[in-house]
């Protein structure tokens, strides 16, 4: 599953209402009991796990879905296998589901269970007597809910005046649509038929077997039987849906669709040229064919990220339904990339599916590191390679909270299954996966990876699965090898490799690692130490020691030597072979490893030198790679976070970096100012815009805000970067008065001005408009009937510097005039805004409950993220008051508090740390 990072979609876990009584029933039929009724019979429920009495082996699932209706109903069969003989069966049913009639068929005849409630999202049904242990099969009369634009469960959204009925499962949310085994170990094939109004279209994972008329304007829909499933994959969609053929693709011919809302075919374009390519790679890096029949890949109104089901792919509209005029280098990108994450899931997470959630890496993190190898190869212009490098900075960030997850957390909650959909489970666990590709070699951990997913295909695997086939994977390649250092080599890596990711997979946080170097008598000796990278503001013992893959690059005799060893102590002292006295040594080769280094000073002088060798102009006259410039520069601004690096230093080298030729450095460059706009006292507002104009505006200028004919990918994203700062915390006069005119002529002319200008235009427009601007943006957004395109003028109305207009904007999710999940940016966009960062704080306490019954069942939880651009010790006092015991209620509450709080302490005490020394660089420019 691929989120936003804002808004990550997670299914959340679900309460249950439902119960049977069977005082009055007739024999066979055993009638439903409201929620909050009398009859309720306590009993001992498992906790979190079902337990091993019985286990599905087949399930066959037939559904009447209109969806017109705010309702459904469903029969399910489940052929299970009685493992011990008990009394009472479990099942997982939440509490939108009334059953109507319960059976359970042995071999000895029928029996008719007592149907009770029990905890949350359990059922109980409770025989009298102990079962035959053996094969049976349960069945399960019910009828459940279909609410609009819930995001979970079997439900509805709504495009226009037309209805689609949608699912999302992952991770405890198919027992809204079925009583079932909910967990993934439970991987089975399933047989589902649906009967749909004739006028629409029904898709589920396996391809349509027939169909068939039936009476009341109904047809009866029945799908082929799947692969070995597991509850959250199953997927379901129903509505009047366009079909676009894609062609065949990949080893099997697999043929591929991509489905639109009615009306959209023609925006299916890009998407339907590139999946098939992206299908392809992924086929010739594993060696392994596509793993299922068809490749269906459809479009959710309001949903914003995609999810994996195999056959059946949802991605939001706005990332696969890509109007042809607005083929924009983001909209591309942002399609190939979460295609390619998907797409990589169906054979690590699909094809092998995890056992439990506390080894969601093997889905997550995998996809994510799948993703960027496919996009590397599909579309190397995009420069994957150094954007992997920046998704590794941003991961280290939200790493270093000391409350942040272990990759592979323990689960003891249904909170803790929720908050593994985090940055540390996808873009932590795809560096982590990355910096051991290169310590293994790219060839080594392909072919482990190859191997688990051949030795596991339709089953589930674990952590000790996969490391074991990377490790039999060294072990193996070194019995080949007829050179005895390289089999040595791969012997030590099969005997080191276990411990060593396990070291990353479950301990929370990074390394920090210092380096010294000392030179005498011909020998030079690196000395290292490690700790965990910790921000000013959080308190910590940090016990915690990696194993860590350090590759050091150097001059040496013979040209430039590389050595990679792990570091598996607090200390270490190394001595660097092919060299005497090297001028200078980098400790992260190509920045592929994941930790942070603090070089000692005369170290760091040399590297300083050296970096930005020909003013800036990049690798002609510069000893690092680019990878390595950004590694160097962002480990810079990471120990300015923690006070190992005073700020108008780090804030210097920036000023040097922002002259480099690589977009990425430039980008990394950017962010550092960015960053420190909260810290600038009132009083130098205009030195710290000045310096931004004067550091980057030349660069911007000579780029222009519009696009020229013949531009390559990599000059338009580089003119994004320059633009978004200049014209936003630079306040570039010239800019924003060009943004603002292009913004007005698209106003009156959507096809005037060309998609990826208007991108970057109308948000510095908004960003330092008026209130004659925000009206004209409000009216565009009232009047607009497209999705995507409204999303960018409430975009744009939720980004207002001005806090009046900030407040109108906030208003407007009052008033109601846009659908909640839309509206959202209008709450998030102040919190950008030193102006305006109190105002979601303020907004969310007044409207807490308000906002809580527009939103998705558990999206409070995530309500306390508005106190996140908070920064001082009152405040932070004033937020866990405020939220404790109202976001925390809800699944996922109580972490995300946690964090929130952690962020808002690191904030106070950083500009506690570095506000002088920001000051300081201000005055001397």
């Amino acid at each position: 599953m691929k989120s936003s990072l804002r808004v990550l979609r997670v299914a959340s876990t679900v309460t249950l209402a439902l119960s049977l009584s069977a005082q009055a029933a007739p024999p066979s039929v055993a009638p439903s009991v409201p929620a909050g009724s009398a009859g309720f019979v306590a009993a001992p429920a498992p906790f979190l796990r079902l337990p091993p009495t019985a286990s599905p082996t087949r399930y066959v699932l037939d559904l009447t879905v209109r969806p017109s209706e705010d309702s459904f109903s469903g029969q399910i069969d489940i052929t299970v296998q009685i493992a011990e003989a008990k009394d009472v069966l479990w099942l997982h049913a939440s509490r939108e589901l009334t059953v109507e009639k319960t059976t359970l068929k042995t071999t000895l005849g029928e029996l008719t269970p007592r149907v009770e409630l029990v905890g949350k999202d359990l059922i109980a049904l409770r025989f009298g007597k102990p079962l035959t242990i053996g094969k049976a099969t349960l069945q399960l009369h019910y009828k459940g809910k279909l609410p609009i634009a819930e995001g979970s469960g079997l439900y509805r959204e709504r495009d226009g005046k037309d209805l689609y009925v949608y699912s999302h499962f992952e991770p405890l949310d198919a027992r809204r649509a079925f009583p079932c085994f909910d967990e993934p170990s439970f991987k089975v094939p399933w047989q589902v038929t649906m009967h749909i109004p004739k006028e629409h279209t029904a898709l589920s994972n396996a391809p349509a077997e027939s169909e068939h008329d039936e009476p009341n304007g109904m047809k009866k829909v029945i799908f082929k039987p799947t692969l070995p499933l597991p509850s959250y994959l199953m997927a379901f969609a129903v509505g009047p849906f366009a079909l676009v053929d894609a062609g065949k693709a990949g080893k099997k011919s697999t043929p591929i669709r991509i489905v639109t809302l009615r009306g959209h075919e023609q925006e299916a374009g890009y998407a339907a040229r590139t999946s098939g390519q992206l299908l392809s790679l992924l086929e010739d890096y594993f060696g392994i064919p596509y793993p299922y029949e068809k490749l269906d890949q459809i479009a959710v109104p309001g949903q914003r990220g995609a999810m994996e089901h195999p056959g059946l792919i949802t991605y939001g509209q706005g990332l696969i339904q890509i109007r042809p005029s607005e083929e924009t280098v983001r909209a591309r990108q942002a399609f190939a990339s979460v295609a390619a994450h998907e797409l990589g899931h169906q054979w690590a997470g699909n094809l092998v599916t995890l056992s439990f959630w506390d080894d969601l890496w093997l889905n997550e993190s995998l996809a994510t590191f799948l993703e960027s190898k496919i996009i590397a190869r599909f579309h190397p212009e995009w420069r994957e390679v150094q954007n992997r490098v920046l998704r590794r900075q941003g991961a280290m960030y939200a790493d270093s909270l000391i409350s942040a997850r272990k990759i592979r957390q323990a689960i003891e909650s249904s909170d803790d299954i929720v908050n593994a959909f985090d940055g540390i489970t996808y873009a932590k666990g795809g560096s982590v996966l990355e910096m051991f590709e290169s310590w293994m070699g790219e060839k080594q951990f392909a072919a482990g990876l190859s191997r688990y997913m051949r030795e596991h295909s339709h089953k589930n695997g674990s952590a000790g699965d996969l490391l074991g086939a990377f490790t039999q994977e060294l072990a193996e390649e070194a019995a080949r090898s007829k050179n005895p250092t390289e089999a040595e080599a791969l012997r030590s890596k099969s005997s080191q490799l276990s411990g060593a990711m396990k070291s990353f997979l479950d301990q929370p946080g990074l390394p920090l690692i210092s380096a010294a170097l000392s030179c005498a008598k011909g020998v030079a000796t690196l000395s290292l130490a490690q700790t965990r990278y910790l921000p000013m503001g959080t308190v910590s013992e940090a016990s915690e020691v990696y194993q860590v893959p350090v590759c050091l690059r150097y001059p040496g005799v013979k040209g430039v030597e590389r050595f990679c060893k792990i570091l598996d102590g607090k200390q270490a002292e190394w001595t660097l072979p092919q060299t005497s006295c090297p001028d200078y040594v980098v400790v992260n080769a190509d920045a592929l490893g994941y930790y942070r280094v603090q070089y000692a000073p005369p170290l760091l002088k040399a590297l300083k030198e050296r970096a930005f060798a020909t003013g800036g102009k990049g690798a002609s006259g510069s000893v690092l790679g680019e990878t390595e410039r950004i590694g160097l520069l962002g480990d810079q601004a990471a120990l300015m976070r923690i006070g190992r690096a005073a700020a108008e230093d780090v804030l210097a080298l920036a000023t040097v970096a922002a002259q480099d030729e690589s977009r990425h450095v430039l980008s990394t460059a950017t962010g550092v100012f960015a960053g420190i706009e909260r810290l600038v006292p009132p009083a130098l507002l205009p030195a710290y815009r000045q310096h931004i104009r004067a550091t980057f505006g030349s660069r911007q200028k000579q780029l222009g805000l519009t696009g020229r004919p013949q531009e390559d990918d990599n000059t338009r994203m580089m003119r994004g970067v320059l633009t978004r700062l200049v014209g936003g915390e630079g306040a570039d006069p010239a800019l924003v008065a060009e943004a603002t005119t292009l913004t007005q002529k698209w106003l009156g002319n959507r096809t005037s001005v060309d998609a990826e200008t208007a991108r970057l235009a109308i948000p510095i427009a908004a960003e330092h408009g008026d209130s004659a601007l925000f009206d004209a943006l409000l009216k565009a957004a009232k009047a607009e009937p497209d999705r995507s395109q409204r999303g960018l003028l409430l975009s744009a109305l939720g980004g207002f510097r001005s806090p009046q207009l900030a407040q109108r904007g906030l208003s407007l999710i009052q008033q109601g005039d846009f659908p909640i999940h839309e509206a959202m940016p209008l709450l998030w966009g102040p919190m950008g805004n030193p102006e305006t960062r109190r105002l979601p704080f303020e907004f969310v306490k007044a409207h807490f409950d308000e906002l809580v019954a527009k939103l998705p069942k558990d999206a409070g939880a995530r309500l306390s993220a508005m106190a996140g651009s908070l920064c001082s010790e009152s405040e932070r006092a004033e937020a866990e008051s405020f939220f404790t015991g109202r976001s925390t209620k809800y699944t996922g509450g109580p972490r995300i508090l946690k964090q929130t709080i952690e962020r808002i302490n690191q904030c106070a005490a950083f500009h506690k740390a570095q506000a002088a020394s920001v000051a300081a660089f201000l005055q001397r420019k």
